[in-house]
């Protein structure tokens, strides 16, 4: 009888970069494709395909049929001597301390500047408020700070391109892992909290706002570092930074702006908030869905250097409840996706 193959076992042997996230492990080269130990399941947000073991090995390598059978073997071969699935999950639950970072260094500027578009007067105000920095690796780090000001988070975004290492987006992309649960990279835009804006990455959050700083007042900018797995972020978030009244209640913003990747992940998010969102007694806030036009915001942003084009930040702007209807959503996927950028 063959033992169960345990999924952290598969990620051990071919030495797949995962990061913690909670209870469970993010792929640093498929941060949507998520890793359940305990179910000993994944889920691949992107591609809405999840499964066991061996389905997450024909996924990830995509393999043929008779290639699985072999690599399989290969693998049950390699592993007669190695120790338990136990002692596997033990030593991947070893957390790697919070990085004591130095200032921005070049080439995290220039990687924020030329290839994702992030203008100077942005870069340097990250910098003044000390919400980003390098490690020793010249990786930049997104610090997570909380209504205090203590840093209780880490997003980690390399600045080296390479597309053979990381297939997907070319570079090492992580969360450190004693990074605070249910939480995020975010920045403070004036005194008031009157707008919370979701994002699913740092870059995305910079790249919003670079567009759209004009109509941006009185808010915070959230980064999920992720999208359908990340829902209970936005009312931890909220707890955190929100102003408390005499009766003790959460004061909540008059507006949350759901601001996704253009995808059936971030179309996920929006649908589960809706069941999710935190309430004080019948109030809430108002939900409205900002939806851009490419696959994320910083692609949007790009595109204003490649065309040399004013009107591509074009982005959609609804309520919930209207952006909700499957239908509609179909119809702007369909109606963009035939557009020739």
């Amino acid at each position: 009888m063959v033992n169960r193959i345990e999924i952290m076992e598969l990620i051990d042997h071919f030495g797949i970069n995962v990061c913690k996230s909670g209870r469970y492990f993010r792929l640093v080269e498929h941060d949507s494709l998520v890793i359940d130990p305990q179910r000993n399941a994944f889920f691949w947000n992107s591609r809405g395909i999840g499964g066991g073991p061996v389905k997450f090995l024909k996924e990830y390598f995509g393999l043929t049929d008779d290639e699985l059978r072999v690599t399989l073997n290969k693998f049950r071969n390699e592993n007669v001597a190695k120790c338990q699935s136990s002692d596997i999950r033990k030593k991947n639950k070893m957390k790697k301390p919070l990085i004591k970072t130095k200032p921005l260094d070049l080439k995290g500027y220039l990687y924020l500047l030329q290839q994702r578009g992030i203008n100077r007067k942005i870069i340097e105000e990250l910098k003044n408020r000390n919400l980003v920095g390098s490690d020793q690796k010249h990786n930049i780090v997104f610090l997570w700070r909380n209504a205090y000001g203590k840093i209780i988070g880490q997003d980690l975004q390399g600045t080296v391109i390479d597309y053979s290492k990381f297939p997907k987006r070319g570079t090492f992309k992580s969360i450190q892992e004693s990074s605070k649960a249910n939480y995020g990279f975010n920045v403070s835009i004036g005194e008031k909290f009157e707008h919370l804006y979701v994002f699913e990455s740092p870059i995305d959050l910079l790249s919003y706002l670079q567009m759209y700083q004009e109509e941006i007042k009185d808010a915070k900018l959230l980064s999920l570092n992720g999208a359908g797995t990340k829902v209970a972020t936005i009312n931890a978030f909220l707890k955190d930074q929100s102003p408390i009244d005499h009766d003790g209640q959460f004061i909540l913003p008059k507006y949350i702006h759901l601001a996704p990747d253009n995808d059936n992940a971030g179309r996920e998010l929006i649908t589960k908030f809706e069941d999710l969102r935190l309430k004080r007694g019948e109030d809430y806030s108002l939900n409205i869905v900002e939806w851009c036009k490419y696959k994320d915001w910083n692609e949007q942003l790009l595109s204003d250097f490649k065309v040399k084009l004013k009107n591509k930040k074009e982005k959609l702007s609804m309520d919930i409840t209207t952006f909700d209807s499957f239908k509609i959503y179909q119809k702007l996927r369909g109606m963009w996706n035939d557009e020739k950028y």
